[in-house]
């Protein structure tokens, strides 16, 4: 009898750091470790701006185990996964990773996120997290994310048996996340309209509404450490309001290019809310959370035209996407 041939596939792991000469060399040791005779693994660091050990610690792989493009600045995180998506095309790979810079994949991970996605084709598949610190659990936002997902609750609770994949209807995390160039092509890049907070969401959501799957892959596992190795953490008012106004930022531009109501209604709905809710904010963070709230529905004010273009672009791209299908 002839002999089955293996399919051989490649990925090319993209990884966006920024001061993390405490944990890199463990986070692309584990890629390194998913090589195989049916896996080809190249890595890619981003190292964006760092100002500690991270660029000494870098360049003392040799090139055949990793390719390092360094930003002289720092730049937004959706810039910098823009870049790994780039450099993850130009590689030919397969299939393209993109990847926090505090993570450690678990033996078979990265193998087990391409075998699914090549399983479902187009889908966007994320491993289970497990805290880092408590390597016996899931990680608390993981957790909260299989609550959120009822089929694989009854399958544990009532049916007894897990798949090896599960729909996320809800969006998923977005610290590591594996699919082919050809889902990348559809999707496009990452919106610089956010440039930290709400990045992942917004990607997820476009994905979504091109019929492209969001999984988690059960039996790819990962470890997330969330922050550096030491604990120690000194309280810093300006970057927490800073961090606050990011977030509160990307949440309501995720309602604005929204396409399921007119721009305009959206707008009136996002800033009347937001001043009906500004005296409980100033009642949580004081007169500067507020006022850190005001500014970003003034920013937000500033970006409609650019909102617009946005909604217009994605409705296209829907509709190229939908031609294509033949629905």
């Amino acid at each position: 009898m002839m002999a089955l041939t293996q399919t051989r596939s490649s990925i090319a792991c993209a990884v966006v750091t920024y001061n993390r000469d405490d944990f890199i060399e463990t986070c692309i040791a584990s890629l390194l470790a998913s090589r195989s005779d049916r896996l080809d693994v190249s890595v890619i660091v981003i190292d964006n701006g760092s100002a500690d050990g991270t660029a000494a610690l870098l360049a003392a792989y040799p090139p055949e185990d990793i390719t390092v493009i360094t930003n002289a600045k720092n730049v937004s995180l959706s810039e910098a996964l823009n870049q790994g998506i780039d450099a993850g095309f130009a590689s030919g790979a397969d299939y393209i990773a993109l990847l926090n810079d505090d993570i450690e994949m678990r033996p078979g991970a990265v193998a087990e996120l391409v075998a699914v996605a090549a399983e479902v084709k187009g889908a966007v598949v994320t491993p289970l997290q497990i805290d880092y610190r408590k390597p016996d659990e899931l990680e608390e936002v993981m957790l909260k994310k299989v609550q959120d997902t009822p089929d694989l609750l009854n399958d544990a609770v009532y049916r007894g048996a897990i798949k090896r994949y599960y729909e996320q209807p809800h969006g998923m995390i977005g610290s590591a996340l594996v699919a082919a160039r050809e889902t990348y092509e559809t999707i496009g890049y990452f919106d610089l309209l956010f440039p930290f907070y709400g990045s992942d969401n917004d990607y997820f959501t476009r994905a979504a509404r091109l019929g492209r799957p969001l999984l988690l892959a059960m039996k790819a596992h990962m470890l997330h450490m969330h922050g550096r190795v030491s604990t120690t953490k000194t309280v810093n008012r300006a970057d927490w309001l800073r961090r606050r106004k990011s977030s509160f930022r990307g949440r309501q531009l995720q309602k604005l290019k929204s396409p399921e109501r007119p721009l305009l209604q959206t707008y009136l709905r996002v800033i009347g809310r937001g001043l009906l809710d500004l005296p409980k904010q100033v009642r949580r963070s004081g007169l500067a959370g507020g006022l850190a709230t005001v500014s970003a529905l003034f920013e937000l004010l500033g970006e409609y035209a650019t909102i617009r273009a946005r909604r217009s672009e994605e409705l296209a791209r829907l509709a190229a996407a939908k031609a294509r299908s033949g629905t």
